[in-house]
């Protein structure tokens, strides 16, 4: 699969047993132990508590948030879900997995950034319940939940912010969709996230955003540039998230999307900074030697 996102939710997570409730099953499963990550490793602590206060917050119609403002994070909790391995057959998470995905199936998103986060959420679901076993993508996928998708990105407006059209661009949309982007093009979009530097904690949910954009783009590159990232991005985010395990944002209504934000990115560093810096925490960068580079194909 070409792209680090496609790589978090599809290469190396399967769909969960039933029989295994523990939240980050999925990311043991992929044939690594959980004793070759450390189980002290902060980074699993933040993951697991904003997982489990989203299935405590979980609203019962399947939705997260409150009011007018409830796609965006039904969306990135949902993906932040499915990326760590997990799926509707889970045993701790698969109510929550299910019932939200029929929420955002039944409504309609209103803005540009919930068509992004709504397109790329059901194209999630589909890579891990039909895809991820059938690298030519011959299972047979519900014609309503490719044409939502569809729906969805057909209706994002030329007024969308780059940064969301990135975040779409970036994502493993189903083939049916026809928005698959070449090797270079991909190289090309992620440059513009690889020199970015932090400017203290986030505080909106463009700064989360802007994050996990950098980080996609950092492990995307590899080397000392990811090495780099993580001494800077892990440790600040494990120290920025709040007592209740979600994370701080302006205005409140989304801390939620936020968190789900959040997640993704910490995912990213979980599951495969064994490959790339040493497995002491704080990360630290490796002593000399070039870049490593992930082929895009």
């Amino acid at each position: 699969m070409p792209l680090v996102l496609a790589l978090t939710a599809c290469a190396i997570c399967a769909p969960a047993a039933s029989n295994a409730p523990v939240i980050l099953k999925g990311i043991y499963s992929a044939g690594r132990s959980a004793r070759s990550y450390g189980k002290e490793d902060p980074t699993r602590a933040v993951i697991t508590r904003a997982s489990q206060e989203f299935l405590e917050i979980q609203n019962s119609d399947g939705s997260w948030g409150t009011n007018g403002n409830r796609q965006l994070p039904t969306a990135f909790c949902l993906i932040s879900l499915l990326r760590q391995g997990e799926s509707r057959e889970s045993e701790k998470c698969g109510k929550a997995i299910a019932t939200s995905h029929a929420w955002l199936m039944q409504f309609q998103p209103k803005t540009d950034p919930e068509r992004v986060a709504t397109a790329i959420a059901l194209s999630d679901y589909i890579t891990i319940h039909y895809r991820w076993h059938d690298p030519d993508e011959k299972a047979e996928v519900p014609a309503a939940q490719i044409q939502r998708i569809r729906d969805c990105v057909n209706a994002i407006s030329p007024q969308c912010g780059q940064m969301w059209r990135d975040l779409l661009d970036l994502s493993h949309l189903p083939a049916e969709i026809g928005r698959r982007m070449d090797g270079d093009t991909i190289r090309a979009t992620l440059g513009n996230y690889l020199d970015r530097d932090l400017d203290g904690s986030p505080s909106t949910l463009d700064d989360y955003l802007l994050l996990h954009l950098c980080y996609s783009a950092s492990f995307y590159h590899g080397g000392r540039k990811w090495s780099d990232w993580n001494q800077q991005l892990a440790p600040m985010l494990v120290r920025t998230q709040e007592a209740d395990g979600l994370f701080p944002c302006k205005p409140l209504e989304d801390r939620i999307a936020a968190t789900g934000l959040s997640v993704m990115s910490l995912t990213i560093y979980y599951i495969f900074s064994p490959n790339f810096s040493a497995r002491a925490w704080p990360p630290t960068s490796k002593a000399g030697g070039e870049d490593i580079k992930i082929d895009v194909r």
